[in-house]
């Protein structure tokens, strides 16, 4: 059962994004136009990069109508990928700042990419949106992945929410900067003593 853990920590049984998938693009020839795809409203509209891409490119007044709009990533992107398909908005300081939310796909966890990728569009790329991570990771992921930028997640379980809950913040101290607002333990300290 997939359910969401939000960026404000509630557990939700349904996902109000509404997922727009049209990968690959329509046949010209069809009589499909990019208008007749996006004729569907919605208030959260999550679309993948490479969509988005191809239409901002040619009717980018389409995504003007919808109030939220989201980005599908891949887990395996990097940076310098994600903001080269962003085209221009890839050279603004906060290349990300049109979107309310950034869904990495996670296909494999097989190494920290996507931990990576989580932490250069934190701090890089000064994103203060929703990042949601969605696919294969496992639960016990879920803290690490918080510290490095990501503030909502997809999970794929039936556990009970007092049990999510704990899951977000099974640890009461931190003993490292990372890109959550967490002081270390050795700077509080000394913070303290100030």
């Amino acid at each position: 059962m997939n359910r969401l853990i939000n960026s404000n920590g509630e557990v939700m049984s349904s996902d109000p994004w509404h997922k727009l998938q049209i990968s690959p693009a329509p046949d010209p020839s069809s009589g499909i136009s990019d208008t007749d795809i996006l004729k569907d409203k919605t208030d959260y509209l999550l679309v993948n990069i490479d969509d988005w891409k191809r239409i901002n490119e040619r009717e980018p007044h389409l995504f003007e109508t919808y109030s939220n709009i989201g980005l599908r990533l891949s887990g395996e992107i990097t940076i310098s990928e994600l903001l080269e398909k962003l085209g221009e908005l890839g050279q603004l300081p906060n290349p990300f700042s049109k979107f309310t939310l950034l869904q990495v796909d996670i296909p494999q966890l097989k190494d920290g990419r996507c931990f990576s990728l989580a932490v250069r569009i934190r701090n890089q790329c000064s994103y203060k949106g929703e990042l949601r991570a969605a696919g294969n990771y496992m639960l016990d992921q879920i803290y690490f992945m918080q510290r490095c930028g990501f503030n909502s997640f997809l999970v794929d379980t039936d556990m009970e929410e007092s049990i999510l809950q704990k899951i977000l913040k099974p640890f009461s101290k931190v003993y490292q900067r990372s890109s959550d607002t967490n002081l270390p333990v050795t700077e509080k300290k000394f913070k303290d003593q100030a």
